[in-house]
């Protein structure tokens, strides 16, 4: 038969454990919600500049327009993720 104090270690042990696991996985969706963030704005920035200099010139599908439809749109995707 365990003590009682082998019974609290063995509790606290696994509620620790627990929580790493908790902390890791919180962690990860933060530093993936960050990704999307500077992903949504550095194409929105990037879509913005490009197509400053040809709009109502002609059908841009160069640049970030050749990757997507309309990046613009997709950047605030990401960003909203």
């Amino acid at each position: 038969m365990s003590s009682i104090y082998e019974r609290k270690a063995e509790y606290w042990a696994r509620d620790l454990a627990d929580r790493g696991f908790e902390q890791a996985v919180k962690a990860g969706l933060d530093a993936l919600g960050w990704a999307f963030f500077v992903a949504g704005t550095g194409l929105r920035l990037w879509a913005t500049l490009y197509i400053g200099g040809h709009k109502g010139k002609e059908l841009v599908s160069e640049g970030p327009y050749s990757l997507c439809r309309n990046p613009l749109y997709l950047g605030i995707f990401l960003l909203v993720l």
